[in-house]
């Protein structure tokens, strides 16, 4: 599909009347996009019940592969966290009431008076 077949196709509003499978149908094996990102990983995220974070559409061999074992009713892959291989996660639970808002600013390494 040409850059200008593609802003044709968006144009036309084509994702407002078609269902999730449907636009992942689509979309997903076409590599020009042809309708809003959000809604496109909206798609995608139902059509394979698992979150798909935005770095994962960087390697559509994947997603593929996920929608063809949701589609076989296989078990999926699940979402690709190797971005995070060399990286430290920091998991922090906090509960309402760990949270203190104060009425005024307070002083800190970060904050200017």
């Amino acid at each position: 599909m040409t850059r200008e077949e593609a802003i044709a196709k968006y144009e036309t509003g084509w994702w407002k009347d078609s269902t999730d499978k449907e636009i992942v149908d689509f979309q997903l094996f076409e590599s020009r996009l042809c309708m809003p990102f959000d809604r496109y990983q909206e798609a995608v995220e139902k059509v394979l019940g698992r979150p798909v974070f935005t770095h994962e559409f960087a390697d559509l061999d994947k997603l593929c592969a996920d929608y063809e074992r949701a589609k076989n009713g296989e078990p999926l892959q699940g979402p690709d966290f190797s971005i995070l291989n060399d990286k430290a996660v920091i998991l922090m639970e906090i509960k309402d009431q760990d949270m203190e808002t104060p009425d005024e600013p307070t002083e800190g390494p970060n904050m200017t008076m």
